[in-house]
């Protein structure tokens, strides 16, 4: 098992997001609150997508995806989203922030429950969906 404690789906989404907001901070030198926008059901792709190449074992268990509908679809990644991080509707899509209270609640609850190899998987799957999910960087 890749983590040590009693961990939820919400902690990984919260510790993917904090892990891609860290490293959007070190890729362009400078601080703030990291905003993410993106459609619930890209979200859901994304997340399903890496799943699916089986080298993520810590997305394989805890969101399983049904692909009975038009898209694929997890939902304890639905039921999680809305209580993972900040979340302001502005429309469509969403946005997601990443601010200093998230991360301090990933550092002191989440990342000492996860096992090394858990947070490397944590710290991959954030990477890979810097490269598909919009981002930037807004002041504190």
């Amino acid at each position: 098992m890749v983590v040590q404690g009693l961990c939820s789906a919400r902690d990984i989404v919260v510790a993917i997001f904090t892990w891609a907001s860290e490293e959007v901070e070190r890729r362009e030198g400078r601080g703030g609150r990291c905003q993410f926008t993106a459609h619930n059901h890209e979200l859901q792709k994304e997340i399903n997508e890496l799943r699916n190449t089986g080298r993520y074992g810590i997305l394989l268990t805890f969101f399983v995806f049904s692909d009975s509908g038009p898209e694929p679809f997890s939902p304890a990644l639905e039921e999680v989203l809305p209580f993972s991080l900040h979340r302001y509707y502005t429309g469509s899509p969403e946005t997601f922030i990443v601010d200093d209270a998230v991360r301090k609640e990933c550092h002191a609850e989440m990342y000492p429950g996860f096992s090394i190899g858990a947070k490397e998987e944590i710290r991959e799957i954030a990477c890979k969906l810097l490269e598909k999910i919009p981002y930037r960087i807004v002041p504190r």
